[in-house]
């Protein structure tokens, strides 16, 4: 018999029997539409844009260039806003987008996380081939890639005017502060 697997929805744990687990593409599924619904919060009509700010910057993993990382900036509670994203590109460089499709993010703190999904031997996802199919695995340190964590490393104080931030990443596990 295999072990149950616990599913974690709000506070409450469920115990489902591993044979009756949904496959991993319908987990994958599942989590691109919620991505999707989330990110399709209204028009940028609906939202004035003339408060965000452009930000950009470059993150390298231990010296050199990271490319095609996700970076979020994620608001922390005193920050009004949703938040921006970005993919690095070969240079580890990027821009942010709001939400609204617009460049740019509100002024305010923020936690930022990064994350990268590659196949399971560390190679970049081929083209046409989704995350599920190739069995991705998260590439970045974990200490870079959860915003609820209290002592996350990585933090960006966004100026009325923007900014340009510069994160330099290790692979090295980070001492406890």
């Amino acid at each position: 018999m295999t072990p149950p697997r616990i599913h974690h929805s709000n506070s409450l744990a469920v115990r489902e029997p591993r044979s009756a687990a949904k496959p991993r593409s319908q987990r994958w599924l599942a989590a691109v539409v919620l991505l999707a619904a989330f990110g399709c919060g209204g028009s940028s009509s609906e939202f004035d844009t003339s408060v965000l700010v452009p930000v950009t910057g470059r993150v390298t993993l231990d010296g050199k260039p990271a490319q095609g990382v996700a970076v979020v900036f994620h608001p922390k509670l005193n920050t009004v806003g949703t938040g921006a994203f970005a993919v690095t590109d070969e240079n580890g460089s990027f821009t942010l987008d709001h939400r609204s499709g617009e460049q740019g993010v509100e002024p305010g703190g923020y936690a930022v996380t990064f994350s990268r999904y590659t196949q399971p031997d560390g190679s970049p996802i081929p083209p046409g081939a989704s995350a599920a199919d190739v069995g991705a695995v998260e590439s970045m340190p974990k200490q870079y890639t959860d915003a609820t964590n209290p002592r996350l490393p990585t933090q960006a104080d966004v100026s009325a005017v923007g900014g340009t931030f510069e994160f330099e990443l290790t692979s090295q596990k980070l001492a406890r502060r």
